[in-house]
């Protein structure tokens, strides 16, 4: 085991989690949609449309 001194910045973000239950997606992000969004939303509310589902996306809140 070989220990080593490093030096660095450490930031802990909270993210804004989604208002609603959003199921996971099990099969792959589509490259076209065929439903407007708002239409995908109302026949599916619990299903992602494009990228909700990923917290990559989801806003920084609070910085701690």
């Amino acid at each position: 085991m070989v220990r080593q001194n490093v030096e660095g910045t450490l930031t802990v973000t909270r993210l804004e989690s989604p208002d609603k239950y959003i199921k996971t997606r099990k099969w792959t992000r589509p490259d076209m949609f065929l439903l407007s969004e708002a239409d995908f939303k109302k026949k599916f509310p619990h299903h992602p449309y494009k990228d909700e589902d990923q917290p990559a996306s989801w806003k920084n809140w609070k910085l701690f």
